[in-house]
């Protein structure tokens, strides 16, 4: 028997001596906006309920396109989170779209796809593998956050 196994430059997907320093305290909350887009509903309305539960206004659509208005409507966010694979437009398009109105702005992209040529090579934003739990998304927008902030007093 031969079993052929795909290299992968992936973290491992077991859990890290560590995986207790990854929980979101629960009397922790956050401010700020974040926009998050997701072509699926049950994942998109479970990061809307994830964000907003710790203080976050949350602004959600399910296509690129949709995006692109509200940041044309002169929103401002401090983070956007979207899905890899959208209709019409991927989200590394659209971060690249939205980067050119609000160009510092941190980038999360949430994923379940794991084929080859995904992600670019230059990419330097986090990505979180689906399906992933609550608190992961918490803690890479809180880190992306701190991340805006600290930009925008650098300026």
């Amino acid at each position: 028997i031969r079993i052929w196994l795909p290299l992968s430059k992936d973290a491992p997907l077991t859990a890290s001596p560590d995986a207790a320093d990854e929980r979101w305290s629960s009397r922790r909350t956050l401010s700020g906006r974040i926009l998050v887009v997701e072509d699926e509903p049950d994942l998109r309305a479970m990061a809307v309920q994830t964000l907003t539960s710790i203080g976050l206004e949350v602004v959600d659509t399910g296509t690129a396109e949709e995006a692109l208005e509200i940041f044309g409507s002169g929103g401002h966010f401090d983070v956007l989170a979207t899905d890899v694979i959208l209709p019409q437009m991927s989200g590394f398009q659209l971060a690249a779209a939205v980067r050119r109105v609000q160009p510092d702005l941190p980038v999360v992209y949430m994923t379940g796809y794991t084929g080859n040529g995904e992600m670019p090579e230059d990419s330097e934003d986090p990505v979180i593998r689906k399906p992933y739990s609550a608190d992961t998304l918490r803690l890479r927008v809180a880190e992306l956050i701190q991340i805006s902030r600290a930009r925008s007093r650098l300026r």
